[in-house]
């Protein structure tokens, strides 16, 4: 019994090595960035749902004239950046899932 414990203690030990390394290579391949992403897109959306509320008083045919200040979009989504002019609402609401100005609205609290 004593011959078989030493082999299995060495596959696990190398199993766990494997594990480490692979997620410290998806960590510098940038594979597990995505989350930031997420977070600045959600903040946009809340930011620009505010606007929309109460400066366009939750009309979904003005919309358009939304821009979220401070974000800028990029391939992986919305990306937090102080130097850009801003984001359409639009754009934000359509990584959200909204497939037009109404939904939108709809998204962000105000009556359809």
């Amino acid at each position: 019994m004593r011959g078989l414990e030493l082999p299995i203690n060495i596959i696990v030990i190398i199993a766990i090595a494997v594990l480490v390394l692979t997620v410290i290579a998806a960590f510098f391949t940038g594979a597990l960035g995505g989350g930031t992403n997420a977070i600045a897109t959600e903040q946009a959306f809340q930011k620009g749902c505010q606007l929309l509320r109460t400066v366009q008083a939750c009309d979904s045919g003005r919309i358009e004239f939304v821009t979220i200040a401070g974000y800028r979009a990029s391939q992986n989504g919305i990306t937090a950046d102080a130097t850009s002019p801003g984001v359409p609402m639009l754009t934000v609401c359509t990584l959200k899932g909204a497939s037009d100005a109404s939904t939108c609205a709809q998204l962000c609290g105000c009556p359809a």
